[in-house]
């Protein structure tokens, strides 16, 4: 599940976040619409999804609609999942513009709309051009990776070439970006839609304090230059 505002995705698990959806609907305040009510999220600004992956044992088609039943209406795909619905293949940038095209027209007639795509990457500048340009299609705004440091200035620049936002992901200790600092120091002096997917769950895993990684996080990204 991502919540994805100022180009920071918070990545938290599916029930976690139904459950603070929930618990902000009491903080709502009296005489508010009721979409407002119902939907606190959107006056949070924020787009309230599920990453696929919560239904990784089904086709991506199958998570669209367990997703829509949820009253959600976004979703971070993953490359890999086979797409169903009468559509063959996997997710991701191998898909050929008619398959690119079915996707969406699932999407649409599930009220879903694709927003992220990852956690993913790519080992040279064809293939990361390949995947801003399949992101640029499926209208993606955010691509969740970890890419290899010395490609993160090639990154910035597609990030500002396609308008698309990279959110470093975190898996726990000992893996590159465990620590956000670590984040923070990578992107500093690139582009602006260059920022973090914090899976608070890792940086619990080693031993973080994630309220502190996030002021951490905030904090440093809107002070920099």
């Amino acid at each position: 599940m991502n919540l994805l505002k100022n180009r920071f995705a918070l990545k938290l698990q599916f029930a976690v976040v139904l459950l603070a959806c929930l618990a902000a609907c009491k903080s709502v305040k009296t005489g508010a619409s009721n979409a407002s009510a119902k939907n606190p999220e959107v006056k949070l600004g924020w787009e309230l999804g599920s990453q696929a992956y919560t239904f990784r044992l089904f086709t991506f088609a199958e998570a669209i609609k367990k997703i829509d039943s949820c009253n959600l209406r976004y979703v971070e795909a993953f490359p890999g999942q086979k797409i169903g619905g009468g559509i063959e293949g996997t997710m991701g940038p191998d898909m050929d513009d008619a398959k690119r095209q079915a996707v969406l027209v699932k999407l649409k007639e599930n009220n879903v709309k694709v927003v992220a795509f990852g956690v993913t990457g790519a080992n040279s500048e064809a293939e990361w051009i390949k995947l801003f340009e399949f992101c640029k299609a499926m209208g993606i705004h955010t691509i969740t990776s970890e890419p290899n440091e010395k490609d993160l200035q090639l990154v910035s620049d597609l990030c500002d070439k396609y308008q698309i936002n990279v959110a470093i992901h975190n898996h726990p200790n000992p893996s590159h970006y465990w620590n956000p600092d670590i984040v923070l120091n990578a992107i500093k002096g690139k582009s602006k839609r260059l920022g973090a997917c914090a899976d608070i769950g890792h940086w619990v895993r080693s031993g973080l304090d994630p309220v502190e990684c996030l002021k951490n996080l905030t904090d440093t990204y809107y002070t920099r230059t």
